[in-house]
């Protein structure tokens, strides 16, 4: 999905990266978190299934985060899939690596754009209230 979506836009790996699935994925400031990226090996770790539906249920559910919640598993864990994926692409395809919101949003986008019509709704309507986030 990931590959297919950004060779629509020219980008394509150069390189072999790896998928690996973990228990545990912490970012530098020691939290856990769903996946991440490796540029220096190539690799993109993702929480195994039973991982990321321990720390979906742990999430405080007036986080917006929660709304994970309400996905199917299976459907998010290939959405999470497909985001570090494009970490992979992207990095490989620039010469200077991107700022990390620039990362996020396409890495984001595709994350989004793998869920099916109905979750992709859920996802986008559980920050419609926020008004950082909308556009009115």
């Amino acid at each position: 999905m990931a590959e297919a979506f950004l060779a629509r836009c020219g980008l394509a790996p150069r390189l072999r990266y790896s998928i690996r699935f973990v228990p545990e994925v912490k970012n530098e400031l020691g939290n856990c978190i769903f996946g991440q990226f490796r540029p220096s090996e190539q690799l993109a770790i993702v929480l195994g299934h039973g991982a990321l539906m321990t720390l979906v249920k742990a999430i405080p559910r007036d986080d917006p985060s929660s709304v994970y919640r309400r996905l199917p598993a299976a459907e998010l864990h290939y959405s999470l899939i497909v985001h570090e994926v494009g970490h992979a692409i992207v990095h490989q395809n620039l010469s200077l690596p991107p700022c990390r919101p620039v990362h996020e949003y396409v890495a984001g986008l595709l994350q989004v754009s793998s869920m099916s019509d109905a979750s992709r709704r859920i996802f986008l309507e559980s920050f419609c209230c926020d008004p950082f986030l909308s556009s009115g």
